[in-house]
């Protein structure tokens, strides 16, 4: 970036003006927003689900003017961040495999003029690799156009993270192509190891490091035994319509998510739900890669303008949801890492109002998730690749605690946080955490040794 930073007074209009905010989420959310402006830093930030990460770009790409690069690993949420933007008179757009073809024409066009009337530049980084994209990146370098590049859900740059893409790992291009300009990386789960294996692979320099609690008090966090539930299905049930009884009676419209590890359970679970819940006007449809895209998409869309009130689906229904009134995530199935379940949970009370995430944890599913893990290490050419094992034994850890589920999820990304006392079944309860997890474990088994690291 060049010339002086701009006025404060004049950030916080465009702030109210253009997104409809009269102040900041948070003072971390300010701080993010105010190491680009006023001190053209690198920035790494880490905001739980929901904490506003994509306002730290968008604010400083509309008051700076010029350029602002995002990369983004899915199209779906592309396009929505996109559209947002688009809604709010901000000149946002994306190029990728699914542009039709005068519409690139176009957009190429708008990106070569000069000045360029673009404000925002979203691809994917498989999109960044070709050629043509790294030479009109280059061309808005050298021109001085290009203002600040960000890369969202950064965590999928790092072999040690959860959700790792090798497209990913290729973005340390961004530096070479542009030296100078500042780079975001973005994330909502990111551990000591992951934050610093991004800032190496993205060669961020002395980044200012901006982190919000993980703690969400809004949320209650629950686990259940699975084996302790005969009738699953039914438990699954008479919990959402207890979660929809509850909502309306504070004059609230509600909407879940229920996550299930394959296909068929997807489809048993919203069959379930159908039966059971239609007389009490909730409807529910399955989601998976077994739809095609025209399906997933309509389904979406249905559930995002609440047609559809529950959405069991696999994990590939998430990333980028940005619904506010998300009244609870159920896992009938535990995630296989803790920084997955802890994305996915957070989907639930973006609006800042109640929510609650359930999960249903069994053995036989930690047992199937191990011997995928195994087969899976079997096959990897590459042996440098780290061992997903710790993935799984600290959401196992999650699962089996009889101390505060906050704080487990708080120290595992290196977070002292006190106890909830009332946001988890651990502090509102823990006669009846013990007695499922004696049923289960046995007598041999102490919970309180299972709580502890």
């Amino acid at each position: 970036m060049s010339g002086s930073p701009p006025e404060w007074d004049h950030v916080l209009k465009v702030l109210e003006a253009t997104f409809g905010f009269a102040g900041f989420k948070s003072a971390e959310q300010e701080a993010a927003v105010r190491a680009v402006l006023h001190g053209g830093q690198d920035v790494f930030v880490c905001f739980p689900t929901g904490g506003g990460k994509s306002l730290t770009y968008q604010l400083p790409a509309v008051v700076l003017g010029g350029v602002t690069l995002v990369i983004s690993p899915l199209l779906a949420l592309i396009e929505d961040q996109v559209t947002a933007l688009q809604s709010l008179g901000v000149h946002a757009a994306t190029i990728n495999s699914r542009t039709p073809r005068a519409e690139r024409f176009d957009l190429l066009q708008q990106l070569r003029a000069r000045p360029c009337p673009l404000r925002l530049l979203y691809l994917t980084p498989e999109t960044l690799q070709t050629d043509e994209m790294q030479q009109l990146i280059q061309a808005l370098y050298d021109d001085s156009v290009l203002r600040l590049m960000a890369v969202d859900e950064a965590h999928c740059v790092s072999e040690w993270g959860h959700d790792f893409r090798p497209a990913f790992r290729r973005l340390a291009v961004l530096r070479r192509l542009c030296p100078t300009t500042p780079v975001m990386a973005l994330t909502a789960t990111a551990q000591a190891q992951v934050q610093s294996d991004i800032i190496t692979t993205l060669k961020l320099r002395n980044p200012a490091v901006v982190r919000r609690s993980t703690y969400r008090d809004n949320l209650t966090l629950e686990v259940r035994m699975k084996d302790m539930y005969p009738n699953l299905m039914g438990d699954i049930t008479t919990f959402i319509e207890a979660q929809h009884e509850a909502a309306t009676a504070r004059g609230q419209a509600a909407s879940g998510i229920i996550y299930a590890f394959r296909r068929e359970d997807c489809e048993a679970v919203a069959g379930a739900v159908q039966r059971h819940l239609t007389r009490a006007g909730i409807r529910c449809a399955a989601y998976h890669a077994g739809l095609n895209a025209e399906e997933r998409n309509r389904i979406q869309h249905e559930w995002t303008v609440g047609h559809i009130h529950v959405v069991a689906a696999t994990i590939a229904f998430g990333m980028g949801i940005d619904k506010a009134n998300v009244r609870y995530v159920v896992h009938a199935t535990m995630s296989k890492s803790l920084e997955a379940y802890y994305q996915e949970a957070g989907r639930a009370g973006r609006d800042g109002q109640p929510a609650v995430c359930r999960l249903y944890y069994a053995q036989s599913d930690m047992s199937l998730f191990q011997y995928l893990q195994q087969k899976e290490a079997k096959s990897r050419q590459n042996k440098e690749q780290p061992d997903r094992g710790d993935h799984l034994r600290h959401m196992q850890h999650y699962c089996l605690a009889a101390t505060c589920r906050h704080a487990v999820i708080a120290r595992h990304f290196g977070e002292a946080l006190s106890p909830c006392q009332t946001r988890c079944d651990c502090c509102r309860e823990p006669e009846s955490v013990q007695k499922q997890l004696r049923c289960v474990a046995g007598p041999s088994l102490s919970p309180l040794s299972l709580s502890t690291s």
